[in-house]
């Protein structure tokens, strides 16, 4: 089944993940929500920051959690990249394997690389 990428970020699917506790939220040492990241199995996804808190560490911070937590019961954790946040996850150690197009709904396409970073310790 296709899930455009409206659908996949739509109010009813960020809730439903929400409910059953794959949503983190990230507050800010003054008590302000900054970022939230979504865990499913191995997979990072919605990872968010908002702009105005974007280069202050936020996203590492978010990253960070999200690896740590992942690794913990995964060899590999997997994450879909824009070309924009690429060299992020480059320096990350992640390395390409796939490459997607996703329907916008509106004649565009997303179009992201799919990712991945090998664990190495506890888990091999």
């Amino acid at each position: 089944m296709k899930i455009l990428f409206a659908e996949h970020h739509s109010d009813e699917n960020i809730m439903r993940d929400i409910r059953t506790g794959i949503v983190y939220l990230l507050i800010s040492d003054e008590g302000i929500p900054v970022g939230t990241v979504t865990l499913t199995n191995n997979e990072i996804d919605r990872l968010f920051v908002l702009p105005s808190f974007q280069h202050r560490g936020y996203g590492r911070t978010l990253m960070d959690m999200a690896e740590e937590k992942i690794s913990s019961a995964y060899d590999v954790i997997v994450l879909h990249a824009s070309l924009p946040a690429k060299s992020i996850y480059l320096k990350r150690g992640y390395h390409e394997v796939d490459y997607i197009k996703i329907d916008t709904g509106h004649g565009d396409y997303l179009c992201a690389d799919v990712m991945e970073k090998k664990i190495e310790g506890d888990n091999e």
